[in-house]
């Protein structure tokens, strides 16, 4: 019983993405309440190498160049990526929900990575029972240069609170894709009828912090030529 248990629980799919984030079988076993060498011999037999770093290819110079690609992308993690540190490894994860999954592998496919993309539930409702549980869809990859190139972008680790609009940028000739990136992220288009109005009005609205929407206002004026009103 307790073998037919295990099969159950220890997927090659878990095993992966947590060996991927933990770097080892030990780890793994703490988290989940298992035998580190039943973690082990559960990954030989799906063809891992427990203890033994998975590295997957990927584009790291993305960053260190300009393009269309790379201030999109990173606009796009500005908004809805984050950087951190696990194990000794600098890591960039994107999570998006399940919906989305082909805007994220379409990501995948410009940063030339073969990392996987891993489903997960997300219980929100033991958060708030008005909140609805939600299928998520994240990746991650592991590279030192590009966790410091992402930087110049004012991307750091816990950036919820400190993003600000990179002071370089506002004159760049590209800084159009980077906000492009960055609202298909965190920003969104809607109609609505104001209240007193027979006509209903479009609305643009976009989430971050407040010195970083106050320099993209400011640069979103000066660029279309808008008066404040």
């Amino acid at each position: 019983k307790k073998n037919s248990y295990l099969k159950n629980i220890l997927t090659r799919d878990l095993l992966e993405k947590e060996f991927e984030e933990l770097k080892s079988s030990k780890a793994i076993g703490r988290k989940l309440g298992i035998a580190g060498d039943t973690i082990s011999k559960y990954m030989e037999d799906f063809g891992l190498t427990p203890n033994k770093k998975i590295k997957y290819k990927c584009n790291e110079d993305i960053f260190s160049t300009d393009s269309e690609s790379s201030f999109y992308l990173a606009g796009f993690i500005a908004a809805d990526g984050c950087l951190m540190s696990s194990g000794g490894s600098k890591l960039l994860s994107i999570g998006l929900s399940n919906k989305d999954k082909a805007h994220l592998e379409k990501i995948r496919n410009v940063l030339g990575a073969e990392n996987p993309i891993h489903d997960y539930d997300v219980k929100n409702s033991k958060q708030n029972p008005k909140w609805k549980d939600i299928v998520k869809s994240e990746m991650k990859i592991s590279s030192t240069q590009i966790y410091s190139d992402l930087q110049r972008f004012n991307i750091t680790e816990r950036k919820t609170h400190t993003l600000t609009f990179p002071d370089w940028m506002k004159d760049h000739p590209l800084r159009h894709h980077f906000i492009r990136g960055y609202v298909d992220g965190d920003g969104s288009f809607y109609h609505s009828l104001g209240k007193g109005k027979k006509v209903k009005q479009v609305f643009f609205s976009v989430r971050g912090t407040t010195a970083f929407l106050t320099s993209l206002r400011s640069t979103l004026e000066a660029d279309l030529n808008l008066e404040e009103r």
